[in-house]
């Protein structure tokens, strides 16, 4: 009796550990489920790719846009041709100073006193070439008279003309001593503006062009050249006489009219441009040389034809392409041919419309039928 009543009270507490076990058992693989359907859905994502896309736009005013670096018109260190200490100087940084206006001047003790002994022995070989002189004639004058040989003539002859040769050769170095002595005074070669003074009061002044041994740099600064960089595909573009805007951060609303003059007529294998010289007016001097600006070339007023950004174009051996996302998010390929390169713009022609979404930067083996996400603007 006993027996029957103890399995009666076990076959509840049984079934109640497997349904246990079961909503484990249900739990688990519901997680594993659930992991999984997470996993595929990240895996699809991943698969998916985004783009960034753009619309073609109608070319207005096409301009091409390169960056410049201002240079003077006329720049030139002042090195001293003789050493010595700096006596004074005259200007500064930023002093106007007008051709032949003296800079600064050197105390030339050394030169000074060569100067003196090529004076001296000048006058000492003077006096004995002309001793020689006279002794050569007396000697001309008592061969007449068959007192001295003709020996004896032609070495008073010969005498004489290296005595006045070395008086000559003696002239010489004293004249160049005292051409030397001019460049005591640093002048200006040319009407500008001083934009370096290394060098101040009692200085020991150096002779040559070591690197940092200019005492001064004068720069004309009224007009100003700047060089710019046109890559290869762009240089149709540019002849000399064309015009450009330019500009800098520090006039941010002020515009300069600047002039092609003169192109390289070579490209530099290693960036593939090719360098122009531009000119521009700077009465004002709003303009400083070794600046850096921007140019803008205007090319042409309107277009029929629409203009992309270069980066959308896909290049392969299939042509020229681009990637166009129909209402599906699904890429489609198209043929198009490049008119021009503006450098920031392309104008195309082609079967596209300015409606159609095009892809900014396609991804590297993009195929048609691509499913993409369109990547959200932050822009608000």
């Amino acid at each position: 009796m006993n027996t029957h009543v103890n399995k009666t009270q076990e076959k509840p507490i049984l079934i109640i550990v497997l349904v246990v076990a079961l909503i484990i058992v249900v739990h688990g693989i519901y997680i594993r489920w659930s992991n999984s359907q997470e996993l595929n859905k990240q895996v699809q994502e991943q698969i998916i790719r985004t783009v960034s896309i753009t619309s073609p736009t109608i070319i207005e005013n096409s301009q091409l846009q390169f960056s410049g670096r201002i240079e003077a018109w006329s720049q030139t260190p002042l090195y001293a041709r003789v050493g010595g200490y700096l006596k004074k100087w005259n200007v500064d940084i930023g002093d106007q100073v007008k051709k032949g206006q003296v800079l600064a001047e050197i105390d030339t003790p050394e030169l000074d006193q060569e100067i003196l002994q090529a004076q001296a022995q000048l006058a000492e070989a003077r006096t004995e070439a002309d001793f020689a002189m006279t002794t050569a004639k007396r000697w001309q004058s008592l061969a007449h008279s068959n007192s001295v040989s003709s020996q004896e003539v032609a070495e008073r002859e010969a005498d004489k003309n290296a005595k006045i040769a070395a008086m000559n050769a003696l002239q010489a170095n004293f004249n160049r001593l005292r051409t030397m002595q001019t460049y005591k005074r640093i002048t200006a070669p040319f009407d500008g503006i001083i934009t370096v003074r290394n060098t101040d009061i009692g200085a020991l002044i150096n002779t040559g062009m070591a690197t940092d041994n200019e005492l001064f740099v004068i720069s004309d600064i009224q007009k100003l050249r700047i060089y710019a960089e046109i890559p290869q595909r762009q240089i149709s573009f540019i002849q000399v006489g064309t015009t450009a805007d330019l500009t800098v951060p520090e006039y941010p609303n002020e515009i300069f009219s600047a002039t092609v003059s003169s192109l390289s007529k070579a490209i530099n294998p290693t960036t593939g441009s090719m360098q122009v010289q531009l000119t521009v007016q700077n009465k004002d001097q709003h303009l400083l040389p070794g600046a850096y600006a921007n140019l803008s070339f205007k090319l042409v007023e309107s277009s029929d034809n629409p203009g992309i950004p270069p980066s959308a174009l896909i290049i392969n051996k299939n042509g020229v392409q681009i990637a166009i996302i129909n209402d599906k998010n699904q890429i489609q390929l198209k043929q198009i041919k490049v008119i021009q390169d503006f450098g920031n713009q392309v104008e195309i022609t082609g079967d596209i419309t300015l409606k159609d979404r095009i892809v900014t930067n396609p991804p590297d083996g993009v195929e048609n039928g691509d499913q993409v996400r369109i990547a959200v603007s932050n822009h608000h």
